[in-house]
């Protein structure tokens, strides 16, 4: 009888330690994903601004470019986090693009596949 009581406390002690150690998953930051579909004519200017994305000292990052384009990059022109993505396609293209951009809190590492990245999905319908 001892010794289920004494294996019962030492599962007790491990799960109470364990809980400890864990963060509340409120507490936690979790990628955001932010999924955008936009319809736009052969070889037209888009531009998005990602400043609602986010904040002075994160990093914008473009990881998928599309396959059509003539233009496909970020911009930014001062020292605030103002990013603009601009894309254009290739005059007869139609068809689907998709492009992934990423916000991250870490511009000196430029990592941007960490758990506090905000990831932009833009489907642009080329017509």
């Amino acid at each position: 009888m001892k010794k289920n009581y004494y294996r019962f406390l030492t599962l007790f002690v491990f799960l109470l330690v364990a809980a400890s150690c864990r963060k509340d998953i409120s507490e936690r930051e979790m990628p955001a994903e932010i999924r955008i579909d936009k319809t736009i004519m052969a070889g037209a200017d888009f531009w998005l601004s990602l400043a609602p994305y986010g904040d002075e000292g994160e990093w914008a990052s473009l990881l998928e470019k599309g396959t059509n384009y003539t233009i496909s990059q970020l911009e930014n022109e001062s020292d605030q986090f103002s990013y603009i993505y601009h894309y254009q396609s290739r005059p007869a293209y139609k068809g689907e693009e998709n492009i992934t951009l990423a916000i991250s809190q870490d511009p000196g590492n430029r990592k941007p596949c960490r758990n506090d990245s905000t990831f932009i999905y833009l489907h642009l319908a080329v017509e």
